[in-house]
């Protein structure tokens, strides 16, 4: 978890926090990982437990990869097409955050998301690779015909 935390700090370049004190118990203040976790929770991109811990070390899970994603895009307001995944179902958590991704690709080739299993770093990365080149190609103004100066 604490892995997904530092490379969405790194790849999207969020300013490093620090607050004086952490807001989970199982994330010391002192530590290395403190301030890649205390920033993407204030980015809004990751959140921590009710029991008020973080768990830096658990397995992250493709639908919190989504999530995530999803939050740092501001996809979680887009129309609910989550059944592009052919397992994704209405009810699960993650089910109002799988619209910004499916835009962009399927988790596996055999069109599955499987939300519940393990993503790992280059898995995530290849992701947020997606992620970045479709922003580019949407910021990329339309191509102009030279010939016509715009005009028909």
């Amino acid at each position: 978890t604490v892995q997904l935390a530092k490379i969405l700090a790194a790849t999207f370049q969020w300013g490093l926090i620090k607050p004086l004190e952490s807001r989970f118990t199982d994330v010391p203040a002192d530590s290395w990982m403190f301030p890649y976790v205390e920033t993407a929770v204030a980015r809004g991109a990751m959140e921590g437990y009710e029991d008020g811990t973080f768990r830096p070390n658990t397995a992250v899970p493709w639908s919190a990869v989504v999530r995530s994603l999803a939050q740092v895009e501001h996809w979680d307001r887009a129309t609910f097409r989550a059944w592009l995944f052919l397992d994704a179902p209405v009810g699960h958590w993650s089910a109002k955050y799988m619209s910004g991704v499916s835009k962009l690709a399927t988790v596996s080739e055999d069109g599955f998301f499987y939300p519940n299993s393990q993503a790992n770093r280059a898995q995530i990365s290849q992701m947020i690779y997606t992620v970045i080149m479709h922003k580019a190609e949407e910021a990329e103004p339309p191509d102009r015909d030279d010939d016509h100066n715009g005009q028909e």
